[in-house]
This record gives structure tokens, C-alpha cells and sequence, in this order.
């Protein structure tokens, strides 16, 4: 798990908290529920059950396939490095969950590859612009990041955890500056 790579657990924390407070303030999660409901129904899907919890439902997943920490990481390190073999590694992982996914959210789901593309894609040609400011520690963090925003989106998916987890987006941007910062404190 990626959890287990931290290095400066504090910065981790504190990014994961404060992104979080940023997502509720800033209302991320309607607004990415909104939109992709807005999207979905306009297309010829059909949506078995509660609306809400199917959309609910549908958000988890695109947050799991499209801004998980193994994902981000095999971008930013395809794009630093050329080494595909992270993202190769995830692309297996995703299609044995996408299989499982696939049976509650029917055809749907394959718009999902849409934002992880789009994602994916701004991961690595923003690599090359960061990778004169980062350094091992704080590739480290943001991997621990990830994992953990993965960890509670895979709890609310299991029903154990009640957390909008979209809105712990924000963590992502905040944890490597917050991890540089503290680097040149310490």
C-alpha cells in the first residue's frame, strides 16, 4: 500500500485535513456531482435504482481509477523518468476492478477512462516542469497521500465510512509544497 512509503507523516496528515476543509468550502463534490449527472443523463445510460446512491457510487469509482495514488505516481514518473512500468501494473489492477465496478455501473463506467486520460495526462507533462523543485521525500509523501485518499474512498465504498471523498482531492496539490516547506525548516 502506498500509505507505508510516508516520510514526513505530519505534512501528510495536514495536507489530507486541510485539503479536505478546501474541498468542503469550495463544494467539490456537488460540483463534480453535478456535472457528471448532468452528463450521464444526457447520454442513453440506464441507471438502475436510487439516483443518488448510484451517482454516489459512480464518483467513487472515477476518484479510484482516476486520482489514486499508484496512478498519479505512474504518471509523474513516466513522465520524469520513462519508466511505464507503474502505470503498466495499475492498468492490470484496473481492469479486474472495472470488471467488478462494471456490474453496478453498467456501460456508464466506460466514461470514466475520460477524466482518468485527462488526469493521467496533466500528471505527466507537469512531471518534467516539477522535477527540478522535488526530491525521493516528497514523491514519497504524495505516493502516502494517494493511498490514503484511495484507502477511505475504498471505506465509503464499502459502506464503513460516510466521507464525500472527492473532496479530499485538494490534498494532492497541497502535500508536496507542504513536505518542501517543512524540509527547509527542519
Amino acid at each position: 500500500m502506498s500509505a507505508i512509503v510516508v516520510k514526513t507523516l505530519p505534512m501528510v496528515i495536514m495536507a489530507i485535513i486541510l485539503g479536505f476543509v478546501i474541498g468542503e468550502l469550495c463544494h467539490l463534490y456537488d460540483y463534480v456531482h453535478k456535472f457528471f449527472s448532468m452528463v450521464l443523463n444526457k447520454l442513453p445510460f440506464h441507471m438502475d435504482g436510487n439516483h443518488e446512491e448510484y451517482m454516489t457510487l459512480y464518483l467513487l469509482v472515477v476518484l479510484m481509477f482516476s486520482m489514486s495514488g499508484m496512478g498519479l505516481f505512474g504518471a509523474l514518473t513516466e513522465g520524469m523518468s520513462g519508466d511505464s512500468s507503474v502505470l503498466m501494473s495499475k492498468a492490470v489492477l484496473d481492469f479486474f476492478t472495472a470488471i467488478l465496478f462494471g456490474a453496478a455501473l453498467g456501460y456508464a463506467q466506460g466514461l470514466i477512462c475520460i477524466p482518468q486520460f485527462i488526469i493521467m495526462m496533466i500528471c505527466y507533462f507537469l512531471a518534467q516542469a516539477i522535477l527540478p523543485y522535488i526530491n525521493d521525500i516528497m514523491i514519497a509523501d504524495f505516493k502516502a497521500c494517494g493511498g490514503v485518499i484511495t484507502m477511505i474512498t475504498g471505506l465509503t465504498v464499502s459502506k464503513i465510512l460516510n466521507v464525500k471523498a472527492m473532496n479530499l482531492v485538494p490534498a494532492l496539490i497541497l502535500v508536496m509544497p507542504f513536505v518542501g516547506i517543512y524540509m527547509m525548516v527542519v
